[in-house]
């Protein structure tokens, strides 16, 4: 008797896992169905004629399928321009970021002065105000400057909206290395710089790395400074070049979601390549810093 009611028991238990393993893989698929279906109708609807994209009911699954969109806007658009435009401006302004912020983070980080908690609190305060608040007194700035429609200018504008992000990102992976390595190396006969950049900098890679993914997309995906200050369309960026897209009686969707798989296309390569840093370097700025 006792055997016959383990053996329920036991088979309820296993019932009972196997019920919420289940629900568990389903409400993962569901998850991942909802987080990539716009992907994929972005896609799809790049690859479809005009008549087909507002059929009803839709097809998602349709027999026939065309890179036609993409060659029309290589065709219609100097799209390689704007794409050279865009990498150029976000890596400048992101090197810019990273250079000024590793100095600002790892000062914050080690030195104890006055005005350091205010620096602090004012960094944190900017990522609270909204970007395009900024864009006015940029270009009142800027057009004194003799800066308008300059890639000089956006490069500026671009790493004034980076700036505050990384070097509050790095303060908290500078915070979590330990300065006795750094006393170490100095004992050593390391400067303070060669200790930075031989200690801390080859710690802190996964945060660099996480770092420099946030700065190129937040550059990469700028939009309102970029419409603002480059007035020759051969200057734009590919946020700005894609705005041209829409005429002025109708709007080609399939050509604008080709150029919006062109513009986010580098961006997901990217993330799939620096994913093992990216998630380590944001974990443990979470955890340490």
């Amino acid at each position: 008797m006792t055997s016959e009611i383990k053996w329920t028991l036991g088979s309820s238990i296993r019932f009972r896992k196997s019920v919420k393993s289940f629900l568990v893989y389903i409400l993962v698929i569901l998850t991942c169905v909802i987080t990539f279906f716009p992907l994929y109708w972005m896609v799809l609807t790049a690859m479809l004629h005009s008549g087909s994209i507002f059929r009803y009911p839709p097809l998602l699954f349709p027999p026939r399928l065309s890179l036609e969109s993409f060659v029309e806007i290589m065709r219609a658009y100097p799209l390689a321009r704007w794409f050279g435009n865009t990498i150029f401006v976000a890596v400048i302004s992101t090197f810019s970021a990273l250079l000024i912020s590793v100095f600002g983070a790892y000062s914050l980080s080690r030195y104890r002065f006055k005005g350091r908690l205010t620096a602090i609190t004012a960094i944190l305060i900017t990522q609270m105000v909204p970007p395009p608040l900024f864009v006015i007194p940029l270009y009142v700035l800027f057009r004194d400057m003799v800066l308008l429609d300059t890639y000089t200018g956006l490069i500026i504008g671009h790493t004034t909206f980076t700036l505050p992000l990384c070097i509050w990102m790095l303060k908290g992976f500078f915070d979590s290395v330990s300065t006795e390595l750094e006393e170490a190396a100095m004992l050593d006969g390391c400067s303070r710089v060669g200790a930075l950049f031989r200690i801390i900098l080859p710690l802190s890679l996964p945060g660099l790395a996480a770092t420099t993914v946030l700065a190129v997309v937040t550059s990469w995906n700028e939009f309102a400074l970029a419409v603002t200050l480059m007035n020759t369309k051969s200057k734009w960026m590919l946020s700005v070049g894609l705005t041209s897209f829409i005429g002025e009686y109708q709007i080609p969707w399939n050509q604008v979601a080709a150029g919006a798989i062109v513009m986010v296309l580098p961006i997901v390569l990217a993330f799939a390549y620096l994913q093992k840093y990216l998630i380590s370097g944001l974990s443990a700025g979470a955890i340490k810093g």
